[in-house]
This record gives C-alpha cells, structure tokens and sequence, in this order.
C-alpha cells in the first residue's frame, strides 16, 4: 500500500523514492534521512547493507534510489 510521500519527490521508483526527507519506501516502512547518505565511494553504511539482507527488498530499485539521493543530495546541489 503507497501512501503520500514527503514532498518534494525528486524521484519514484517501484518501492523506493527520493524526496525532501532522503530515501523513503513508498509503503512507508522505511525513512533514511538524506543527512545519512555517504558521499560515493565510501562503504555502504549500516541501514543499506540492513536492506539489502531483507528478503523482498527490491535491489536494483534501492540501487537507484541511493544514486538519483546521492546526486539530489550532493554538496553544492541547492537541495536542503
């Protein structure tokens, strides 16, 4: 079940968004704020590789919710 995501949404994917909050699925179980995304390059921090080891978690759709954040994000990118 979708529920309103927390504007803007930047990007939409299958499970996953990118929005003013950071990562969010669109069940809203899950809520990673964008303070917690690393810069790329970096090892993945705990909550990604926690996601990932779920059973049903949509890898390629998570994937590319984390890049279009890591862009959106980015330091200089005027995103709050």
């Amino acid at each position: 079940m979708d529920r309103e995501m927390t504007p803007p949404v930047h990007w939409r994917g299958r499970h996953w968004a990118v929005t003013g909050h950071g990562i969010e699925a669109t069940d809203g179980l899950y809520l990673v704020p964008a303070s917690d995304l690393w810069p790329e390059g970096a090892l993945p921090p705990e909550w990604l590789v926690a996601l990932r080891r779920r059973y049903g978690t949509d890898y390629d759709d998570l994937d590319e919710a984390v890049r279009v954040a890591r862009i959106v994000f980015a330091p200089g990118a005027g995103t709050p």
